[in-house]
Order: structure tokens, then C-alpha cells, then sequence
């Protein structure tokens, strides 16, 4: 019986959460246990001499949230995107990523990741397979990093 036991905690393998959301033509993976809420019917208030990938400011229950276009903040794409959703963060980011649709969550296993865990250590953003295709793994910590050294 010790014998059953042992086994079966060798096979479990831990697994990762993660949400993937899509960006008009762009999908994006974000750890689960990063996503405070998903904030809907926001307005944004346009800021006046910020970083083009910065669409403004929202109202996310009485706190300003510096609202982020992630096809501009990644990629330079000059698109806006449609819809009023936004991904709140944990850790009091206070920022939130405008995304088109929150699509599914998946569960991947831990050890299909490096020894320098989910993100690598420049501050790139490293990517995951889902069928065959590479979605870019958003870390919110390199967000900030960007915005405190874009805004001083």
C-alpha cells in the first residue's frame, strides 16, 4: 500500500493556471493567480503627454487605473481596441491592460518551464504552446518596470 502511495505523488506533476485572453488579432497568457477581476464597461480618460501604448485613465471602483494598449505597449501597433475590458492586477500595479475577449483558462505543467522560472531574467516575456502556436506570456512586474521608467 506505501508502495500505491508513492507512486501516485510521483505522478502528480504541480501545474500552472494560466488565462488566455485575445487583443483584436493577437492572444496573450497571463498567470491566473495575477488577475485581481476583469473590469468591464470601463471609461477611459485620456492623459495628455504620455507613451502612446498608455490609452488613459480608469475609474476601477473609486482608484485611478493607468489604462495600457498592449498591441502598442509590445508590439508598436498603432490599433485601438475594441470594447470596454480591462484586466485588473494584483500586487496594486495600478494599471490595467485593455484585452477584446478573456478566452479560456489552461493548466500547463511546471516542468515544461526553465530553471529561471516562467520569465526570463533580461525582462522579456517568454511564450507558451497551445496548438502549436506561441502566445506571449505578459509578466505584469516587466509592465511596471516599463511604466516607471517611460513616466520619470
Amino acid at each position: 500500500m506505501e508502495e500505491k502511495q508513492k507512486n501516485d505523488s510521483e505522478s502528480e506533476i504541480p501545474l500552472v493556471r494560466f488565462m488566455i485572453v485575445s487583443v483584436l488579432d493577437e492572444q496573450f497568457a497571463l498567470l491566473s493567480s495575477d488577475i485581481l477581476e476583469i473590469f468591464v464597461d470601463a471609461v477611459v480618460y485620456d492623459l495628455p503627454f504620455v507613451p502612446p501604448y498608455i490609452e488613459g485613465v480608469i475609474n476601477v471602483h473609486g482608484n485611478p487605473y493607468t489604462a495600457l494598449n498592449p498591441l502598442a505597449f509590445f508590439f508598436n501597433r498603432d490599433e485601438n481596441v475594441k470594447g470596454a475590458k480591462f484586466l485588473i492586477f494584483r500586487h496594486n500595479a495600478h494599471f490595467a491592460l485593455h484585452i477584446s475577449t478573456a478566452e479560456t483558462f489552461i493548466e500547463i505543467p511546471e516542468s515544461d518551464f526553465g530553471k529561471n522560472g516562467f520569465f526570463a531574467e533580461n525582462g522579456k516575456n517568454e511564450t507558451i504552446k497551445i496548438d502549436e502556436k506561441n502566445i506571449k506570456i505578459i509578466n505584469p512586474l516587466h509592465i511596471c518596470e516599463k511604466l516607471l521608467f517611460d513616466l520619470n
